[in-house]
């Protein structure tokens, strides 16, 4: 069965557990802090994926994953990936 679950980000880089062929449907700021809703099988296993906060101006030295969107905080603006 399909259902919509959210992974708050709550640190620069966070383990989150995710359903293995999760859908990421959008990212969006509530209660002031960052979360990914994605589309998810609750009968799929669930595997570790991390996720990344990268601020505007930030280097990197990789690509850190996945893109799941852009939210500002305040004067920040983070955008947010999901590491494969």
């Amino acid at each position: 069965m399909k259902v919509i679950w959210k992974f708050p980000v709550t640190d620069s880089s966070v383990d989150i557990a995710i359903p293995q062929g999760a859908r990421i449907l959008c990212l969006q700021m509530q209660a002031g802090q960052p979360c990914i809703w994605a589309e998810v099988d609750i009968e799929a296993p669930a595997i570790t994926r991390t996720a990344h906060i990268v601020m505007t101006g930030q280097g990197y030295a990789s690509c850190p994953g996945e893109y799941c969107g852009t939210v500002q905080d305040g004067a920040y603006v983070l955008h947010i990936f999901l590491e494969a």
